[in-house]
């Protein structure tokens, strides 16, 4: 099987220490069978404090955070005890893999980064070329025709928008195109429905709240050039055959979401950023969150 990556992929690299938002805090990190081999075969003190700190529910192990849900092996220079003591390849699997999302097909893999990492949400939304993937596996790809036809009309719809000079102008192309009513973005009742969703940080209510604001920011060709990137890594991230009207429509939501909080607070590059951050880490890392958005989305 084939593994693709957008043009970007190779050009993140973890901050570790630096991190202002360390995916070791705040996350519930599971330990994979393998690892947990790992763990168990090590017969020396910082073995026994692997193992006095993972917890079973029912039937899987995860490590017990600790106070303000810090990973019990993050110390105080937000570096990773395990990596200092054991080295890299002694991570579990979701440590190793994050921010990493993979789309799958029948002799393909795309593997991207998700925007929840703070790195990862720079290098997307600061790109400056158009949107494609590549793959060192020179082999012959045994696809279906359904996912020949997908991935070309995927491409044109990325194209489409590579070529635009703002995301609404995309969005309204792409809309006219399969004849899709666009989505009208009511701001109390977004409000009040990503309010009533699952929250995993307080402070994305005070950003919400700011939909209640008068709009006071004006985008500049930095900002048009982020949502011309947040637009195209919402449709490689959530477009696909089986969910692909699904996709489209929350790709819209999402990029009129995050846009009408910036209106409401500012188009800084950085606040951008952080936006988009904490709407992925919020929306695209619950199932049942990304579920209601596109159901919200659909009417």
């Amino acid at each position: 099987m084939k593994n693709f990556v957008p043009h970007y992929y190779s050009d993140f690299k973890c901050k570790a220490g630096e991190c202002r938002h360390s995916c070791c805090i705040g996350w519930e990190i599971d330990v994979d069978a393998l690892t947990l081999e790992k763990y168990n075969s090590i017969k020396t003190d910082f073995g026994d404090k692997l193992r006095e700190n993972i917890d079973f529910q029912n039937g899987c192990a995860c490590f017990k955070l600790g106070e303000d849900e810090r990973c019990p092996f993050l110390n105080e220079h937000n570096l990773c005890n395990i990596i200092l003591n054991l080295g890299e390849d002694y991570l579990c699997d979701i440590c190793t893999d994050h921010p990493r999302f993979r789309n799958f097909y029948s002799d393909r893999t795309e593997t991207g980064l998700g925007l929840c990492c703070e790195e990862a949400c720079r290098i997307i939304l600061s790109d400056e070329h158009h949107f494609s993937l590549f793959s060192d596996d020179k082999n012959y790809e045994n696809l279906t025709a359904d996912e020949h036809n997908f991935l070309s009309e995927r491409d044109l719809i990325l194209n489409l928008v590579d070529n635009s000079d703002s995301v609404f102008i995309a969005i309204r192309k792409i809309n006219e195109m399969y004849q899709i009513n666009p989505f009208e973005l009511d701001l109390h009742t977004a409000f009040d429905f990503y309010s009533s969703l699952e929250m995993l940080d307080i402070s994305w209510r005070d950003k919400l709240n700011t939909l209640k604001n008068p709009q006071t920011a004006q985008p500049d060709n930095t900002a048009e050039k982020a949502f011309l990137n947040l637009y195209k890594y919402f449709l490689f991230r959530h477009l696909s055959a089986d969910n692909f009207y699904g996709g489209l429509n929350f790709a819209e939501i999402s990029v009129k979401l995050i846009w009408a909080i910036c209106e409401r607070t500012d188009f800084s590059f950085e606040n951008i950023c952080e936006i988009a951050r904490m709407y992925s880490s919020e929306i695209e890392y619950s199932d049942e969150n990304t579920d209601k958005v596109t159901e919200f989305a659909e009417g």
